[in-house]
């Protein structure tokens, strides 16, 4: 029997094309199945495919974190076609305290194409973010997500590009599409710091993970036994929950470093 509750919500889906509707129903399809993080890549991918956005990029994010200075911002990114660069000036420059796409989303959670948004009478720090934006062309778009009050966390997907009135015709699919796709990114990429804390061995242990010393060198380094070494190492995969070395600092630095792969830095010795 249908929930009279929830009904279906057959006009977000009337003025779409058969092909459209086999789009959306595949990227349901992929969501209602997704289990790791390539899996939620997939599904934004082809989320481009269906929206008339050239850029799409996904995170999860620390409420607490986002209300506190910081360096960086508290997102740990999926990024299918957003420039790498623009995204690691926003982290790094804590432009999400001045982004007024950001502070409507967080402060609404309503779907919405954003260009009009970005047209309003600014501060000149936001002119500045803006004008940033710009200069990767991100003038137009659309956003939307989720915000669990009861565990400070948030997850939001951003989509630039196509004109404003495409972006207004999607605001309804991608809303219907997101309710599902922002509990699917918290579930299976909670924000990173909201990680455990690290004494500072274990700190120095992984510092030398990310700089791709083995076991040896690390013990030699720090004046410690390697089997020293391998029990930092256990108790870092533990907290970090990870399997490798090299997912450990993907786990511990990827919410600071977007364009961060731990592959780059880490020889692949884990047995070292």
């Amino acid at each position: 029997m249908a929930d009279p509750h929830h009904p279906f919500p057959l006009h977000v889906f009337r003025d779409f094309s058969a092909r459209e509707m086999t789009q959306i129903l595949e990227i349901m399809h992929h969501l209602f199945h997704a289990q790791t993080e390539q899996d939620l890549r997939h599904i934004l991918q082809l989320e481009q495919t269906l929206l008339p956005c050239n850029k799409i990029v996904a995170a999860t994010l620390s409420l607490p974190a986002m209300a506190t200075p910081h360096d960086h911002t508290p997102f740990h990114i999926i990024n299918v076609s957003y420039p790498t660069a623009w995204l690691t000036t926003y982290q790094q420059q804590g432009y999400h305290r001045h982004d007024p796409v950001m502070h409507r989303w967080s402060s609404t959670q309503q779907t919405f194409a954003w260009e009009h948004t970005l047209r309003k009478r600014m501060g000149p720090k936001t002119e500045e973010v803006m004008e940033e934006a710009r200069a990767y062309d991100i003038t137009a778009g659309a956003i939307g997500g989720r915000i669990d009050r009861r565990h400070q966390t948030g997850a939001f997907i951003a989509y630039a590009g196509g004109s404003h009135k495409d972006n207004l015709r999607y605001c309804d699919v991608i809303d219907y599409i997101n309710s599902e796709l922002a509990a699917a990114l918290l579930r299976i990429c909670p924000p990173l710091l909201n990680r455990p804390q690290l004494s500072a061995r274990e700190r120095e242990v992984l510092e030398g993970i990310k700089a791709g010393h083995e076991t040896r060198a690390i013990a030699t380094r720090l004046g410690i036994s390697k089997r020293t070494v391998r029990f930092h190492v256990e108790r870092l995969l533990i907290k970090l929950r990870a399997k490798t070395r090299a997912q450990a600092i993907e786990n511990y630095y990827a919410s600071h470093e977007p364009s961060f792969t731990a592959a780059q830095h880490v020889q692949k010795k884990d047995s070292a």
